[in-house]
């Protein structure tokens, strides 16, 4: 499977420090989220945090709370998505050649 982490992990802490040696190496971190899925992303920011991910690395679009009913193709769903494809296309035009 595809790691999440920004180098290779062995047993134990990881050897160097992202802030100090590899973050002008570290891609910046897009999230499209919701209010509803505070829980998910709270638990994703704390994972960043521990592994020392820099902060000014991670970008975050917040589309406020979505409404009901979830699933898959509802009309939420269908917004969410469309913004996430939205969201992404605006910070690579905001962000091209930066």
């Amino acid at each position: 499977g595809h790691s999440m982490l920004p180098w290779p992990m062995g047993p134990g802490e990881p050897s160097e420090s992202p802030e100090t040696d590899l973050a002008g190496e570290l891609l910046p971190l897009l999230a499209v989220t919701s209010n509803n899925y505070e829980a998910v992303f709270s638990f994703w920011q704390s994972s960043l945090d521990f592994i020392g991910y820099p902060a000014e690395k991670r970008h975050v679009r917040n589309l406020g709370s979505l409404r009901p009913p979830f699933g898959y193709c509802t009309e939420s769903w269908r917004y969410a998505i469309d913004q996430q494809l939205i969201e992404v296309v605006k910070w690579i035009e905001e962000h091209q050649g930066t």
